[in-house]
């Protein structure tokens, strides 16, 4: 059994049941009960960001690169790819580095454009801006939890899922008991 509910004072109670810590309120434990409490069922991170509360959904700004910028720069990796390998077979250790240094960037803005499956990812939604909140809030509960309780925060990492929408998708053999409230 495991604890991960607040107490008075700010505080939460976190931790192993008999080894459970009251620690300083942190957005993400409230996240975390909220997706404990439904095991296996997806939460939409706006829903969580909002604590129950109506949230206005706000259009983004449009995708962070458009459909021609990621096909040109997809077709620029590839052309890096053949130019390294013509680097490497001809020992030119300048234009190596300068080569490895554009496919890097490239590589860096393209996992900042886009999201999972290398779908193009939007900016300024208020989807996309609770997603990321989120993620941020439960990596912080999960790494003060491990402060407390290493195993208890290596399960929460491996069953938690974030992106749009958030679980808790608890391993089959999995029998992990929560005191929430």
């Amino acid at each position: 059994m495991a604890r991960v509910h607040p107490v008075p004072g700010g505080l939460w109670l976190v931790g192993p049941e008999g080894a459970a810590v009251p620690l300083r309120a942190l957005r993400g434990f409230g996240y975390l009960r909220e997706l404990l409490r439904r095991p296996g069922q997806p939460v939409a991170a706006l829903d969580l960001a909002g604590a129950g509360h109506g949230v206005a959904v706000e259009s983004g700004l449009g995708e962070v690169l458009d459909t021609q910028a990621l096909k040109a720069y997809r077709q620029r990796l590839r052309d890096l790819e053949q130019e390294l390998s013509q680097a490497e077979d001809w020992s030119d250790i300048g234009r190596l580095d300068s080569l490895h240094a554009e496919r890097d960037a490239l590589l860096d803005e393209l996992a900042r454009a886009t999201g999972l499956g290398g779908r193009a990812r939007t900016t300024g939604c208020s989807q996309e801006r609770a997603r990321v909140a989120v993620k941020k809030a439960i990596s912080a509960a999960t790494g003060r939890i491990a402060t407390v309780s290493e195993p208890l925060a290596r399960h929460l990492e491996t069953g938690i899922h974030t992106g749009l929408n958030c679980s808790y998708e608890p391993g089959p053999e999995d029998n992990q008991d929560w005191v929430l409230d």
